[in-house]
């Protein structure tokens, strides 16, 4: 078998906690931002709590100018067991390094990919570790912003060696907003989904596996706008809750107004649930992705409208009725939230740990002091968590290295708690 009863819990890019104990303070009488100064403070990563993960059999990374070859670090994972994966992007190649905490990681092993993989600053190649199983998926474009693939490569061996390349979208081509995200569940469960373009209207389609990634289903239609199209350049974000939960956040164009919503991808019947108090009416993109996360009671999302970030909690299950109905709280100013919203407390009313940012500047807002911390520049960033209340969590991101490069950091901010 491919998984055993002690691989049952999955990881990759997920919504983040923080804590060194089992229940991380939440002043629960107040808002999120209440005290909240008025300028950040500059903070290193390395001054965060936790220890730093060694680097050395990273691939050395490609400056901003091409005047440094070299990789891009595109996301991370990490399981309950603490076995580690990063993904790289070099060229037409995908770069996997795996290992584990204890262990460190392996020199990196190079997939050839038929096409450039897809990346940005927030967005590109996903991972997912399940145990022993590494699965990778990206958008390949023969050329960019034309076409598109989507693209899975699964490996049994934790990482060690990759199988031949599986195509995920039906319609060949259609991934041409170059846009996927990965979600990871409990027993070996994967969902993607992404951008799905045919005769000019954007769409969001997506596909499942239930084996870690070996075998994946047919993609199938997720949600079509009733005005044509979705908002096109901001990236769903799906999240598994307990049993077979499924949800998704995503952004809807809806006559000019590009609102965040939410919808239960295991309701047949279910519509979307619009979020926030008031609407967002954009000309353009805003070309930002949300933070889901999926607890007893219902999804909690963070998301973006005009420059301030928003908590959206349930206030009604969904089973009480057809459409459940959530709540909205000012989080703080910033720009493209990242995967942040992780609740260990059941009664927190605001996310234990948020990291958002402003242009290239990384962000931190932690429990108790919920002060805002500067952490400088960082290009791509990446929070690896498992869906286990008190499993690993890890942060990666390049950082400005002073001398007009990158370099890779890896905090561990918490280890397994047992």
């Amino acid at each position: 078998m491919l998984l055993t009863l002690s691989l049952a819990v999955c990881a990759l890019l997920v919504p983040a906690t923080w804590a060194q104990d089992a229940h991380p303070p939440a002043p629960a009488d107040q808002p999120a931002n209440a005290d909240a100064p008025a300028a950040a403070t500059h903070i290193p990563i390395a001054a965060l709590p936790g220890r730093a993960l060694s680097t050395a059999n990273t691939p050395a990374l490609a400056d901003d100018h091409g005047t440094r070859a070299g990789a891009r670090f595109a996301g991370a994972a990490i399981d309950a067991e603490a076995r580690v994966a990063l993904v790289f992007t070099e060229g037409k190649s995908l770069l996997v390094s795996s290992g584990s905490v204890s262990a460190g990681l392996r020199e990196p092993v190079r997939i050839e990919a038929a096409h450039k993989p897809a990346s940005g600053s927030f967005w590109g190649p996903q991972i997912a570790r399940c145990g022993s199983a590494v699965t990778v998926v990206a958008v390949l474009a023969e050329k960019l912003g034309r076409d598109g693939d989507v693209v899975a490569w699964h490996s049994a061996d934790g990482g060690r060696s990759f199988g031949e390349p599986a195509r995920l979208n039906t319609l060949e081509g259609a991934a041409q907003e170059l846009l996927v995200q990965l979600a990871a569940g409990d027993d070996g469960r994967l969902a993607a989904a992404w951008m799905h373009t045919e005769n000019g209207v954007v769409s969001l389609h997506g596909a499942e596996s239930r084996d870690a990634g070996a075998t994946w289903s047919v993609d199938r239609l997720l949600h079509a706008s009733a005005h044509e199209s979705v908002c096109p350049c901001c990236p769903p974000v799906l999240a598994f809750g307990a049993g077979d939960a499924l949800w998704m956040l995503f952004r809807d164009d809806l006559d000019g107004y590009r609102d965040s919503h939410l919808l239960d991808l295991r309701d047949p019947e279910a519509s979307p649930v619009r979020l926030g108090r008031e609407r967002w009416e954009l000309g353009g993109c805003p070309m930002s992705v949300g933070a889901l996360h999926v607890r007893d009671d219902g999804p909690h999302a963070v998301y973006r409208r005009g420059d301030t970030l928003f908590l959206a909690q349930p206030t009604t299950q969904p089973a009480a009725a057809r459409l459940p109905t959530f709540s909205e709280q000012e989080l703080v100013d910033g720009r493209w939230p990242l995967r942040a919203l992780r609740a260990d407390a059941p009664n927190t009313v605001f996310p234990p740990a948020l990291f958002w940012r402003v242009g290239q500047k990384l962000h931190a807002r932690l429990p108790g002091d919920w002060i805002d911390r500067d952490l400088g520049p960082a290009r791509r960033v990446a929070l690896a968590d498992t869906r286990a209340p008190r499993g690993p969590l890890l942060l990666a991101a390049e950082l400005d290295d002073g001398t007009g490069g990158w370099q890779l950091s890896l905090r561990l901010l918490r280890d397994r708690v047992r």
